[in-house]
């Protein structure tokens, strides 16, 4: 134990310890050298930092399963970003194709007659559009001098494989007779 704490002069000073500058105070009944090298906090006595049980480094299967959770965990984020890139796709769709329908529609109320019909066209950029326009509450409007035209739009597009549609709907007060043959030719 006295050599442990105390190494004798001629020897060399324990690895992880540095000899000290000067010599240090002696426990009781022990002798002072020049060597004496405390023992590190936290580490037991006659032990040093690099013979710790917890320093010797990871053994395989720890490391093997690390990198398994590790690849587990990426796989899932790429999973979610490729998710969200596909909603961000489709929202886009959505979008463009509520904005064709939307101009389309308005162009539609805001000619000069609305009569029942139904036609297709088709856009430049690969949009179908489907138009329908129709009388709509006949029974409630027979005794007033105005009609109530529904005009129903969908808009259609291929995705991948699949084609999507999007419906929109309108209605417009119009006039029963058109006001140039209800009005009486003005004299001359």
């Amino acid at each position: 134990m006295d050599n442990e704490e105390y190494p004798a002069d001629n020897e060399t000073p324990r690895l992880g310890c540095r000899p000290q500058s000067r010599p240090l105070a002696p426990a009781a009944g022990k002798r002072a050298s020049f060597g004496y090298c405390a023992p590190r906090r936290g580490f037991p006595p006659g032990n040093t930092w690099n013979s710790w049980p917890s320093a010797r480094g990871f053994s395989l299967l720890e490391v093997l399963v690390s990198l398994a959770i590790l690849a587990i965990a990426i796989t899932l984020l790429l999973q979610l970003f490729s998710a969200s890139l596909r909603g961000i796709s489709r929202s886009g769709d959505i979008t463009s194709a509520s904005l064709k329908g939307d101009s389309r529609i308005r162009e539609i109320l805001t000619g000069p007659d609305l009569m029942e019909r139904s036609w297709s066209e088709a856009t430049e950029d690969g949009y179908r559009l489907d138009i329908t326009i129709a009388e709509v509450l006949k029974e409630r409007t027979d005794n007033l001098p105005v009609k109530l035209m529904e005009v129903t739009l969908t808009v259609r597009w291929s995705e991948g494989t699949s084609e999507k549609s999007l419906s929109l709907r309108t209605m417009k007060m119009v006039d029963k007779v058109p006001t140039a043959a209800a009005s009486p030719p003005a004299p001359a």
